[in-house]
């Protein structure tokens, strides 16, 4: 009996081992299960950031963003929720670089997503559980890992198995009240890089702002001011950035930062080649 309940043991820590391993790669496997996935529409876009695009332009961009160019009915567009902040998107350009040739990308943002971070209880969802893996390591920085270590258990996420349990309400910074910022550092890190990658694929760079209600314009009017000055080509980039803001009457917005139903319905064609001329 002592034998046997031994291997048991044996065996169920062998397979524990080996599902936390590669869980990750029977779900790509058998895509069928992507829908039981809580965060599935981001591993979507990380699928198709691994593909040939069949285009040099890409979209790339928040939640306001996929109103416009929409992931499932444009081929060459990334756009997924603000809350993958632009570590996620940075991590998804480098993907789309390595199977494409890129001229032109599309970084379209809300004013309103330039400020998220980790204090976002959507973050634990959206950017750690698909993008902290072995394979993105290089690309996590230590604020990154900072926030992490405010949620211990969160490392655990870096294994497989545990991305598909369950749990998708870790909070980091709990108990902690965090000053909102218009550029949370975060982002303003990883646009940084973002820009650097582009110059030195030579790729053109538009970063571009969805419209946003006229009442914040007064607000959105200091966005450079909240650029670290050693990031200058940022703050040239935040120059530009303000000047496309096309600001409308709220009337315009279903919740004051996502287009209404009524406004997309009959002004999408106009938004959207705002956006594309400017710069």
């Amino acid at each position: 009996m002592k034998k046997f309940i031994g291997r048991l043991l044996c065996f169920l820590t062998l397979f524990g081992l080996v599902y936390f391993l590669t869980a990750e790669y029977i779900y790509i496997s058998y895509n069928y299960l992507s829908k039981q996935f809580s965060f599935s529409h981001v591993l979507d876009r990380i699928g198709r950031s691994e593909q040939i695009i069949h285009s040099d332009t890409l979209y790339i961009g928040d939640s306001v963003a996929e109103q416009l160019f929409s992931f499932y009915q444009n081929k060459n567009s990334l756009t997924i929720n603000g809350s993958v902040l632009m570590s996620g998107q940075y991590i998804l350009l480098k993907n789309v670089l390595k199977h494409n040739k890129i001229k032109h990308i599309y970084l379209i943002i809300s004013p309103t997503s330039l400020g998220q971070d980790f204090s976002d209880p959507r973050v634990f969802n959206n950017f750690v559980k698909p993008f902290y893996t072995i394979k993105y390591q290089s690309n996590i920085s230590p604020l990154v890992y900072n926030a992490l270590n405010t949620q211990p258990l969160s490392h655990l996420f870096i294994l497989s198995g545990f991305k598909f349990l369950p749990i998708s309400d870790l909070k980091f910074f709990e108990g902690k009240h965090l000053p909102k910022k218009l550029l949370s550092e975060i982002n303003e890190e990883y646009l940084n890089k973002i820009i650097a990658l582009a110059k030195k694929e030579n790729i053109s760079l538009h970063l571009v702002a969805t419209p946003a209600p006229d009442i914040y314009q007064n607000l959105y009017d200091t966005l450079e001011l909240a650029i670290n000055p050693n990031h200058v080509l940022l703050k040239e980039s935040m120059i530009e950035y303000k000047k496309s803001i096309r600001y409308l009457p709220i009337a315009a917005f279903r919740d004051s930062l996502h287009l209404s139903k009524e406004s997309l319905s009959t002004n999408i064609e106009e938004y959207k080649k705002w956006i594309i001329t400017q710069h």
